[in-house]
């Protein structure tokens, strides 16, 4: 595997995720989030790698349900691993949003 390649792809992932551009969502997994790329691709972050017994996070590119890419700690800093599924999750359970509801009703109280 590439290790410039791993890079650029997490760093687009991660650019792209926070511009917003990448439509994530919830998977029937728990701790799992995908998001499609133009019919043909999805990337998937979990907050777990495949690997047995292993708790740390992994991001993966599917084509057509087919395993294309699995980056996890062992290729890759997992510190970052974990920013971009913190990121993700925060995004798809609207996190922020949610903290400045509470922060405007604690505010007024």
């Amino acid at each position: 595997m590439n290790k410039e390649k791993v890079a650029e792809f997490y760093s687009e992932v991660w650019k792209k995720t926070t511009e917003k551009k990448l439509q994530w969502a919830e998977t029937a997994s728990d701790g799992v989030y995908m998001a499609p790329m133009a019919g043909v691709y999805t990337i998937k972050v979990f907050s777990y790698s495949e690997l047995p017994d292993d708790g740390q996070p992994s991001l993966s590119l599917f084509a057509e349900e087919k395993l294309v890419l699995d980056i996890t700690y062992k290729v890759f800093d997992e510190r970052a691993l974990q920013a971009l599924y913190d990121l993700v999750m925060g995004q798809v359970k609207g996190t922020d949003e949610k903290i400045d509801d509470a922060l405007g009703i604690l505010k007024r109280l």
